[in-house]
């Protein structure tokens, strides 16, 4: 009798032992999902906030890297218009400048034009100006307030006697004002020039007088 009370009693504990083990196991897989869990929310903030730094970081950089693109641009734009003693044309995209001319001549020629113009297609921003060494039988000589200034530089855009040069291939948006409805009654010209590069974009804005002889 009292073997068969011990061998209940054994029986019992072992049964006690074993759903104190199988509870523990149970509980060290549920902790071990909720740490995996936690781990898991833990990595992907930290994934969104890295990658957040890392494009705010990229996105500053690619504005101010516009935005120096944009001040050489304005700088080439500036000293064009400081040094030319009238506008001649001025529009969308366009710019054309009578420049200082040395032999004091009161009527515009080709050695002294110069064209800025801006294709919004293709982003490019070109300077053309007749070479330094054009010939005076190429030299041609414009009437002032009879010729349409825009018509004749575009037509004469990229020939040997009015090459072009390249500023700029990343401009999105380039446009002028005057002060004047009258483009050759105008001292102040102000300009808008936005800079596009990786999908980033700058913009540098300015005024600039005309040479005042």
């Amino acid at each position: 009798m009292e073997t068969d009370e011990s061998s209940i009693q054994r029986r019992r504990r072992h049964s006690v032992r074993l759903q104190r083990l199988t509870g523990a196991r149970g509980l060290t897989l549920v902790e071990l999902m909720l740490a995996l869990a936690i781990t898991t929310v833990i990595g992907i903030s930290l994934a969104g906030i890295l990658y957040s730094a890392s494009y705010g970081v990229s996105s500053q950089t690619g504005v101010r890297s516009a935005c120096v693109v944009g001040d050489g641009l304005a700088r080439r734009l500036s000293a064009a218009v400081s040094s030319s003693q009238m506008v001649l044309a001025q529009g969308n995209g366009y710019l054309v400048l009578w420049l200082a001319d040395p032999a004091g001549r009161s009527s515009p020629h080709l050695s002294c034009l110069c064209r800025v113009a801006w294709n919004s297609d293709t982003r490019e921003l070109h300077c053309y100006k007749a070479p330094a060494g054009l010939s005076g039988a190429s030299d041609t000589q414009y009437s002032l307030t009879g010729t349409d200034f825009n018509a004749v530089t575009q037509a004469l855009e990229g020939t040997r006697d009015f090459p072009g040069q390249l500023w700029s291939n990343a401009v999105g948006g380039f446009s002028t004002s005057l002060d004047s409805v009258n483009p050759l009654q105008a001292n102040l010209l102000s300009y808008s020039i936005t800079v596009v590069q990786d999908d980033v974009s700058g913009t540098v804005v300015g005024s600039v007088a005309l040479r005042c002889d």
